[in-house]
């Protein structure tokens, strides 16, 4: 094999120079935001940093719903508490799990890889982050898979349809009264109080479409 001349080592190296220097230009701002992130997360102390003024409670959730012509109703504590501040985005992280069980919300099916999960609410609602009356009630299908766990979200039809299951009902404890103010900014957050009374249901009942202390709502 020939030996390449004085001329194309001179061009190659060139090639080679401009390549890693084009590589290095655009992959620049890219390398500084995500340095800035990960320093930002070294120098982060959740202990330190802001939060919000209630940053752990307990809310009892109630659920009925049939399953394969079965009505059943189940009942837990929900838990939930704040555990970090991304400064960057303004997003705040909730852990929340079901007291009895350690499950992120109420099982209604489980098989062999996979599981159904409904849950009332969430952390940022309950915890008075949105200062809004509407709660959203979610089901989700949890799939083991050899790459870990899939989660997908599915419609009312659907879970009757793949499951024979149909929600019939729901209660839970109102939002708590909170405050933001020690975070400088917060997503999709109103910071504002909630006043609310702690001793006062919420709840649904998917048949005669009913919100409880409001009026009927077809749209529901």
């Amino acid at each position: 094999m020939k030996s390449l001349s004085p001329v194309m080592k001179g061009i190659l190296i060139g090639l080679i120079i401009i390549v890693t220097a084009v590589v290095v230009y655009m992959s620049l701002p890219w390398t500084l935001i995500m340095g800035s992130y990960i320093i930002d997360a070294i120098k982060y102390d959740p202990e330190k940093g802001p939060k919000p003024e209630v940053t752990y409670a307990e809310f009892s959730v109630e659920l009925t719903y049939e399953y394969n012509g079965e009505i059943f109703t189940v009942s837990d504590v929900y838990v939930c508490e704040f555990e970090s501040y991304e400064e960057h985005t303004g997003h705040i992280s909730w852990k929340s799990y079901m007291k009895s069980t350690g499950e992120k919300a109420f099982v209604l099916h489980e098989g062999d890889n996979e599981k159904v999960y409904c849950r009332i609410g969430s952390p940022s609602y309950f915890m008075g982050q949105y200062d809004s009356g509407a709660i959203n009630v979610l089901t989700w299908v949890d799939n083991k898979t050899f790459f870990g766990h899939k989660e997908n979200a599915i419609e009312e039809e659907a879970l009757y349809e793949q499951y024979k299951i149909t929600l019939i009902g729901w209660t839970a404890s109102e939002p708590i009264e909170n405050s933001f103010d020690e975070f400088p900014f917060v997503l999709n957050s109103t910071k504002t109080l909630l006043s609310i009374d702690k001793n006062r249901l919420i709840g649904y009942n998917h048949k005669d479409k009913i919100q409880f202390g409001g009026k009927r709502n077809d749209n529901l």
